[in-house]
């Protein structure tokens, strides 16, 4: 199975580091206190937390499953978010930055129609449009 998740490796070991770093301070701060019981609450937060965005940050991307012939694109939790689509119908996958709120995936169909799929940012920087770069190169590379 090809996978190409919608973040970075920058943005993913950053992410990783920092939890880290995160939760080895609210150990230390738990440990100094005494093992006092709302510092355990906030080591507990952390690692719920850092748990979350974990999963967040790896469920989300494209999935290009050829054994199975399916291609799954997950741009959120719900529903909604998750499409599925036979890859024998695809004949060609695109993406294309969205006056800078987000960026749609272009799936053409072998049958001369396309369909639209759209992802929007949670927030403008300059990692989106990396990430968009990123996104282009790696599809044309499936090709």
């Amino acid at each position: 199975m090809k996978r190409i998740y919608m973040f970075g490796r920058v943005v993913r070991i950053s992410f990783l580091i920092s939890f880290a770093f995160l939760i080895y301070a609210f150990v230390d701060m738990y440990i100094q206190s005494n093992f006092y019981f709302e510092n355990l609450l906030l080591l507990v937060l952390a690692v719920v937390s850092a748990i979350c965005v974990l999963i967040w940050i790896y469920s989300m991307g494209l999935f290009i499953d050829k054994k199975n012939n399916i291609l799954k694109i997950v741009v959120g939790f719900s529903k909604k978010d998750k499409i599925e689509r036979s890859l024998s119908d695809v004949e060609s996958i695109d993406v294309e930055l969205c006056q800078d709120i987000g960026m749609n995936f272009i799936i053409n169909y072998r049958h001369h129609c396309s369909e639209k799929i759209e992802y929007r940012f949670y927030r403008i920087s300059f990692l989106e449009k990396s990430q968009y770069k990123r996104l282009k190169r790696q599809l044309s590379k499936i090709g």
